[in-house]
């Protein structure tokens, strides 16, 4: 699996949609989960699930059925289960704060 350190993983997040699919598989994660139940989850989509599947299969983050005509994708393993909940909840953290930093200016701007 490939590290944080890794510059195609850290681009990988820059946007919030690998994020918010990534969050699905999260939610999905004892399944294997078809694009469109992902794209559900996710609230994206189904073309922008695709778009990011081969990176989060890359990436090591992802799994994909290898049985024929089945199209159906987990979690890789329990490590990218872990670090994906780890990533998730630093991201919630860093909105909050963003959100609590943004709230404190428009007061002072307001004041």
């Amino acid at each position: 699996m490939s590290t944080l350190l890794d510059s195609a993983f850290v681009r990988l997040f820059e946007n919030p949609a690998p994020t918010r699919i990534s969050g699905a598989f999260l939610i999905g994660r004892d399944r294997w989960l078809t694009v469109d139940e992902v794209a559900d989850l996710a609230d994206v989509h189904e073309t922008v699930v695709y778009e990011y599947l081969d990176d989060l299969i890359d990436a090591g983050l992802v799994a994909e059925d290898r049985e024929p005509a089945k199209n159906r994708y987990t979690l890789a393993d329990d490590a990218a289960a872990e670090l994906l909940a780890a990533l998730d909840e630093r991201l919630e953290e860093r909105a909050q704060r963003d959100a609590e930093a943004e709230h404190e200016a428009l007061d002072e701007f307001l004041a």
